[in-house]
């Protein structure tokens, strides 16, 4: 089964709606990185599970891709946004999800960043 979810492109500046299939190797791609962890964050007023290049920090001169309420940097490199299920499994964004998470994006250094609450 195909997962809708939100993928924040730092390295080419987007923010776009992607399938993907949930397997590890599929997000590591997504991502361009090896290494991923998973955090649940609310944007808006739902909370999401976040799929974040865990590599991305060790880079010199991350850019940001989630930021608090107050612009400071959260997360860095690109990241995957998705639903999950009361197990933690991965599930789709609905369109009223998706409508929501770009209605948080900002941008830092010309590039996409979404807002979330800690």
């Amino acid at each position: 089964m195909m997962i809708k979810a939100i993928l924040i492109d730092t390295v080419h500046g987007i923010a776009e709606e992607v399938e993907m299939d949930g397997e590890p190797d599929t997000i590591n791609k997504l991502l361009n990185c090896r290494f991923t962890d998973y955090v649940r964050r609310y944007i808006g007023k739902k909370q999401y599970m976040v799929i974040v290049d865990d590599e991305s920090l060790l880079k010199e001169n991350a850019v940001p891709s989630a930021v608090l309420q107050d612009g400071t940097i959260h997360l860095a490199g690109n990241l995957l946004i998705c639903n999950y299920t009361a197990d933690g499994d991965l599930k789709s964004l609905t369109e009223e999800d998706i409508t929501g998470i770009m209605q948080n994006l900002v941008y830092m250094r010309n590039k996409p960043a979404v807002r979330i609450r800690g």
